[in-house]
């Protein structure tokens, strides 16, 4: 069996997991503000869809699905779809998401 630092990933002695973005998740100026194709990205991440399923209902390629995700981690220092869906959907603007609802 291997010993493992209490600092190690997988060590037995683990603390609370906190989510600590890089910046603020809520757009301070209209730079940061969600564009028209990511606000449908976050709806449809928020519905659980898979990348593929995203692609069809977007008539794009899963590659561009997932650079667009990958570019709103890193524009609001996120690191995966459940943040993006939790933290993101309210800053959707109302027709957004009952627009994809519908369909």
């Amino acid at each position: 069996m291997v010993a493992l630092k209490r600092s190690h990933p997988l060590s037995r002695n683990r603390s609370a997991i906190r989510f600590r973005p890089t910046r603020s998740a809520a757009p301070e100026d209209e730079a940061a503000a969600p564009t028209a194709r990511e606000c449908e990205l976050i709806a449809l991440i928020a519905r659980g869809l898979p990348n593929k399923l995203i692609a069809h209902e977007l008539g794009i390629s899963p590659n561009t699905v997932r650079a667009h995700i990958g570019n709103i981690m890193r524009k609001y220092g996120l690191s995966n779809r459940t943040q993006i869906a939790m933290l993101l959907t309210p800053l959707l603007p109302a027709a957004v998401g009952q627009a994809l609802r519908r369909r």
